[in-house]
């Protein structure tokens, strides 16, 4: 654990103490050679894709081992990555989501806005689907009124015409 404390620069007030690092965790996977066998058990989660960050990736060139992929294989995981991307979003809210979270992303970039920022929009866009709010309106608008709301809650100074000029679309609604 990473310990660390947030200080207000203005009063020296701690804000936050104790910090978990949400960074990747080192494992080991063989009890002989502790030190040397380490590997990485993935990337932290994060609100910021709509499956949690916890995906499969199928390999194109080479396999596991680094050894190159005959023409056969090669297809047979083409094939493997059309049907994992049709089948990884199981309905069209889903779908909904995964598009309108890669904007917010998208979006943050753009405008060179904080991990903490795009997080808080993303659960923001999230919560405001799961109460039935994007029915009828653009997910790209719905997208950049989160990511709006966000910068407000934080006191970040972006203006409703900063994020719609990085929005694509036309996110008025």
């Amino acid at each position: 654990m990473n310990l660390a404390e947030v200080v207000c620069d203005d009063c020296g007030l701690v804000l936050a103490d104790e910090q978990v690092d949400p960074g990747a965790e080192w494992r080991t996977f063989n009890d002989d050679d502790a030190e040397t066998a380490r590997a990485r058990t993935g990337a932290p989660r994060t609100p910021a894709r709509h499956d949690r960050g916890l995906s499969t990736e199928i390999g194109r060139k080479r396999d596991a081992h680094g050894r190159p992929l005959d023409g056969e294989t090669r297809r047979r995981f083409a094939r493997l990555r059309r049907e994992h991307r049709r089948a990884n979003t199981a309905s069209k809210a889903e779908r909904n989501q995964a598009y309108g979270l890669s904007q917010i992303r998208r979006m943050v970039g753009a405008l060179g806005l904080g991990r903490s920022i795009r997080d808080q929009a993303c659960r923001l866009f999230s919560s405001a689907q799961e109460d039935g709010l994007l029915v009828g309106r653009s997910i790209e608008a719905m997208s950049a009124a989160a990511l709006y709301a966000a910068c407000r809650c934080n006191g970040r100074p972006e203006t409703r015409g900063d994020v719609n000029r990085v929005a694509q679309g036309d996110a008025r609604g």
